[in-house]
């Protein structure tokens, strides 16, 4: 399973590693402990394993805890395999989702972003293998930045998704609002990323 093999992974690593994956791994007891889901409760009443198949648990595991599983994958062909199937090299891969975390949380929290300085930044891009930003100079700072990551990991998942429109018309709607603050770029609707 996952599991065995980033145990394997952290034993062979130094001891400081230790540390992030003893925590994940309290993440995931936790998730699977406080889970009431019927094909869990069903997995519980028949058999006596500390935790069910990786597969069952990626079904109730947190995004947050999705990133840290990431993390702690040794750095080598299933991060970089992982990674590609995105078009994206496993260090930028990890830091977009660690990014996705800390505004996913920043909502969750109700706290501003639309002229937010973030303080968790993901990777530039440097070398995408699919459609990014023509514009070098979108600031990693800001929101746009990262509502274009997500434009990116939707046109890998879901090329019909409907995230660009809904997200064109929320912004034509607020008229009033300085989106220079936001990180937009002068040329942003001339990106092919954000055409439809």
């Amino acid at each position: 399973s996952l599991f065995v093999k980033l145990s394997l992974e952290a034993k062979q690593k130094n001891p400081h590693a230790q540390e992030p994956y003893s925590e994940l791994m309290s993440k995931i007891h936790t998730e699977y402990y406080r889970c009431d889901e019927t094909f869990i409760d069903s997995f519980r009443e028949k058999y006596s394993n500390a935790l069910p198949p990786s597969w069952m648990l990626l079904e109730i595991t947190s995004f947050g805890t999705l990133s840290m599983i990431f993390k702690c994958l040794r750095p080598g062909r299933s991060k970089r395999e992982i990674a590609n199937k995105f078009g994206l090299d496993d260090s930028t891969f990890e830091s977009w989702m660690h990014s996705i975390v800390y505004v996913r949380n920043l909502c969750a929290h109700h706290s501003r972003v639309w002229n937010r300085v973030l303080n968790i930044r993901p990777s530039k891009l440097m070398n995408p293998q699919n459609q990014w930003l023509e514009n070098a100079d979108a600031s990693n700072k800001r929101i746009f930045y990262f509502a274009s990551i997500m434009v990116y990991f939707l046109n890998t998942i879901n090329p019909n998704h409907q995230f660009r429109q809904r997200f064109i018309s929320l912004i034509n709607e607020q008229g009033h609002i300085d989106f220079n603050r936001m990180g937009f770029t002068d040329d942003w609707k001339d990106e092919t990323l954000w055409k439809y």
